[in-house]
């Protein structure tokens, strides 16, 4: 990439920003729109052979897209110039049963490389994790390896939510047990919460280095994570009795829990930064929970802000304050992770044919004491067609590349970065 095209994508994130807060309302124009299809190569005849895509990840910078498809996953290159062909088969591929789960995507520690979490499942349980690793660039052949495996995780499909960092994943069993797996030191801890509230509800997870948020309909409640234990000193480290049997029984309270404004709503979801990604030491961690009823729609920003010296020793040096707090006029349907977009915090969601975008100003200024209300919500791609319905969605802020799945085989990938 030569020096102006580095400087002109690096201007991109204001640019754009910038423009969108004059299109409140309306449905912006990309630059280009490209499809990639469902092909790559039968390795034993070396002919073209179709495959449908199931479910991706955009990795942030928007030059590459997992996919998972049938029986394989597949890492592609999109290029960053959008004047330029996208290659029309797979960087690297790897076998992978039908009803896998992609559970997360993250880099590497010196940032070259892609750390990728699989779930397995069978009979509709999720009976395995494994971290995989592979390098785009520069290395040659490009090919995922196999880090680690927890196994007898035995959770249902249907009851599966998650969080994770760049080095820890943690997940929930029967709305009871917490468990967070560090998957570089294969270490894993298990303990039972006080959750009292209605387990009804499917309960939502942000994970931090040192404690875990955990939120439903109702209150938001804090953990501090307890030590880890190796997972070969444990026959089966993920499953809550066998764990407990081995360790002791632990049962730890909430260090901090509220309820948050939209308690009253009857559907509430939770919504994660890209905490898994680069992370920017210069900003603090934001999350938002987005409240839903049958006549409103809002979305609330809270930022984990620090107690400074701790007047004891049991309190978290970090709680969640409430910086603001919008109406939202459009129906929301699936969500993707909260970003940063030059000054603003870019917030993606989709319908059943359209995907929107808000943006709402970082400000030091928590909403009790006046802190910034207005929402500035535009459309990044709308269709009126029933073919084209969304199955899954993912978009990058810092390079403007949105990635869309619809009811065909092809993903759409959709730039508003304009090349120099």
């Amino acid at each position: 990439m030569s020096q102006k095209a580095l400087e002109h994508a690096a201007l991109f994130p204001y640019v754009f920003s910038s423009g969108l807060l004059s299109k409140q309302g309306q449905v912006i124009q990309p630059f280009v729109t490209r499809l990639l299809e469902p092909r790559m190569m039968a390795w034993n005849t070396g002919e073209e052979n179709r495959e449908v895509f199931e479910d991706f990840r955009l990795i942030p910078g928007g030059r590459f897209l997992i996919t998972k498809g049938t029986n394989r996953i597949h890492l592609w290159d999109l290029r960053v110039n959008t004047l330029g062909f996208m290659r029309p088969f797979p960087l690297a591929s790897m076998p992978s049963d039908g009803n896998a789960i992609i559970v997360n995507v993250h880099p590497t520690p010196n940032g070259l490389g892609i750390r990728l979490c699989v779930a397995t499942v069978v009979n509709s349980f999720i009976s395995g994790l494994s971290v995989h690793v592979v390098y785009p660039l520069p290395v040659s052949p490009c090919q995922f390896e196999l880090m680690v495996i927890l196994r007898n995780v035995n959770v249902p499909v249907a009851a599966w939510f998650s969080a994770y960092t760049q080095k820890c994943i943690a997940f929930c069993h029967n709305f009871r047990f917490l468990t967070v797996w560090n998957f570089e030191l294969d270490s894993v801890v298990t303990w039972e919460v006080d959750n009292d509230n209605d387990q009804q509800t499917r309960d939502k997870l942000v994970l931090f280095d040192e404690y875990i948020i955990m939120s439903n309909s109702k209150a938001v409640s804090l953990y501090e994570i307890p030590p880890l234990t190796p997972c070969s000193e444990i026959e089966k480290p993920c499953h809550p009795e066998a764990f407990l049997e081995n360790i002791g029984p632990r049962y730890y309270r909430a260090m901090f829990k509220f309820a948050h404004p939209s308690a009253r709503q009857p559907r509430t979801e939770f919504v994660l930064p890209s905490r898994s990604w680069m992370p920017d030491h210069h900003r603090p961690l934001y999350f938002s929970i987005v409240a839903m009823d049958v006549n409103s729609r809002s979305i609330e920003y809270y930022v984990m802000q620090s107690l400074g010296n701790q007047l004891a020793p049991n309190l978290p040096k970090q709680i969640p304050v409430l910086m603001s707090a919008s109406e939202v006029q459009c129906r929301l349907e699936r969500f993707g992770p909260m970003g940063f977009c030059d000054k603003y915090l870019a917030q993606s969601w989709a319908g059943s044919n359209s995907v929107v975008l808000s943006l709402s100003e970082v400000s030091d200024t928590s909403l009790a004491r006046g802190g910034p209300r207005d929402l500035t919500t535009v459309k990044l791609w709308a269709s009126s067609k029933n073919s084209d319905r969304i199955r899954h969605f993912s978009f990058c802020p810092g390079s403007g590349k949105l990635c869309v799945m619809t009811m065909g085989d092809e993903i759409r990938i959709i730039d508003y970065l304009i090349p120099v």
